[in-house]
């Protein structure tokens, strides 16, 4: 689901191999400057069956 949002999936956490992340950059220009910017990340655990334990993320927004 992610991938089809334009996240880039990444491998593990470098501190817990165990932690996936993904993140979201996006960038609209004018052709001379970016007049907007997103960028936003995402973090989860899973078990060792798949199922979710936990989920963070965050999401940052510039713009004139």
């Amino acid at each position: 689901m992610l991938s089809r949002q334009r996240f880039t999936i990444h491998d593990g956490c470098s501190a817990d191999k165990s932690v996936s992340w993904a993140e979201f950059r996006q960038r609209r220009s004018n052709g001379v400057a970016t007049y907007q910017a997103a960028f936003g990340t995402v973090y989860w655990k899973q078990d060792e069956i798949g199922r979710l334990i936990w989920t963070t993320g965050d999401i940052a927004y510039t713009g004139w």
